[in-house]
């Protein structure tokens, strides 16, 4: 099962118009994107304007099967312009499983190499951090950080280690919360 296999329906429409968007990219580009070019950073920011207060803070670290990504944020609206906050996913951890990709979505977030800091600033006693973990096929059943397939998770700080996994079969994601 896949959570995003309606993202397929582009397919048809991409494998129309791909001559005429190849024309528009430049050959420096797509040679770019043919070899990786080993471990490294990128730092951006970006702004929406009316939704975001101040410019997001956008970082990434990518190593040869594993990417960290993470923006920092102050939104009117929690979720920017698409207003859905269900959609929205401050940090995202994706890496090889050996058998497709495995992904982690979070909050507020630091990268960098080999790690990702979550920090909930105006947090409170009784603030939970939410993460939605991709669906395994060489492990369904998924009790703790220990289980995830491909991937060592370390966690740390002030907070009850006791986790609360539910299983939603509706996007096919599993949550953590904290």
């Amino acid at each position: 099962m896949m959570s995003h296999n309606a993202d397929f329906a582009i397919s048809p429409l991409v494998a129309i118009l791909s001559s005429f968007h190849n024309s528009l990219v430049p050959a420096t580009a797509v040679d770019a994107l043919r070899t990786f070019p080993g471990e490294h950073m990128v730092s951006t920011s970006a702004q929406s304007i009316p939704y975001d207060y101040v410019p997001r803070n956008i970082s990434a670290w990518l190593g040869e099967k594993i990417s960290i990504g993470a923006e920092s944020f102050n939104e009117t609206v929690i979720g920017g312009p698409a207003m859905n906050p269900s959609t929205f996913n401050s940090a995202v951890v994706q890496w090889d499983t050996g058998a497709g990709v495995g992904w982690i979505t979070a909050l507020d977030a630091v990268v960098g190499p080999g790690y990702l800091n979550l920090t909930y600033p105006q947090g409170t006693s009784d603030s939970q951090f939410q993460f939605l973990v991709s669906p395994f096929t060489q492990k369904k059943d998924v009790a703790g950080w220990e289980d995830l397939v491909g991937l060592n998770v370390r966690v740390s700080g002030t907070f009850d280690p006791k986790l609360r996994v539910s299983y939603s079969a509706s996007d096919a994601t599993i949550k953590y919360v904290f």
